[in-house]
């Protein structure tokens, strides 16, 4: 008896995670649509923008390059800031007007919400493992709470003792300039980190 409980909590198990990481890659390539959708309007708003004048499309294209060049920069953290709370208003505002304009049953509000939340919870953890710092820490604090629906428990929680490394060379960096060369050079690191946590 107890093994056929056993069995079937293994199955069970094993259609969790299985869900789970299908539910992940949906979310996934959402996130992936949204990165298309935003380049593709602001390709149209730089047409836009040369048609109605020469200069401001210009303007327009070089502070775009730039900030995709000052990869530390303020302003681009900044630009990247108010670029994801556009996008999640955008995408939340026409959940919002779907569910209320169509003839959706309420199972079929349930899903569309359900859906809006597992998308803009991944879009969340892909933009705060990217930002860093404070935004990190403000993710660690809004994994654990619980007015969020549970798509952002999901993902969030990775930013407990799941967070995507610093690169090698930036590490190394920092070492060298907490410890000076010399002795950085003595230490030995392991390309791949036992855990990762922001302090």
């Amino acid at each position: 008896r107890s093994e056929e409980v056993a069995r079937l909590q293994e199955q069970m198990d094993a259609m969790r995670r299985e869900a789970f990481a299908h539910g992940l890659a949906q979310a996934q390539a959402a996130v992936d649509g949204l990165w298309s959708t935003t380049v593709l309007v602001l390709g149209l708003l730089g047409l836009a923008l040369y048609w109605w004048r020469a200069a401001a499309a210009l303007a327009y294209a070089g502070s775009l390059l730039w900030l995709r060049r000052a990869r530390g920069s303020t302003a681009r953290r900044l630009a990247h800031i108010f670029w994801a709370a556009f996008v999640m208003l955008v995408l939340y505002k026409t959940t919002r007007w779907r569910t209320q304009n169509e003839c959706l049953n309420e199972e079929q509000v349930k899903k569309a919400w359900l859906a809006t939340h597992s998308v803009m919870a991944r879009f969340l953890y892909e933009r705060i493992s990217a930002l860093g710092g404070f935004w990190m820490k403000m993710g660690q604090s809004l994994s654990v709470n619980h007015a969020l629906p549970p798509p952002y428990h999901l993902q969030l929680k990775q930013l407990q003792d799941s967070s995507p490394p610093s690169p090698l060379e930036d590490v190394l960096a920092t070492v060298r300039a907490e410890l000076g060369a010399e002795r950085a050079s003595q230490i030995a690191l392991d390309p791949k980190p036992l855990g990762v946590a922001s302090v």
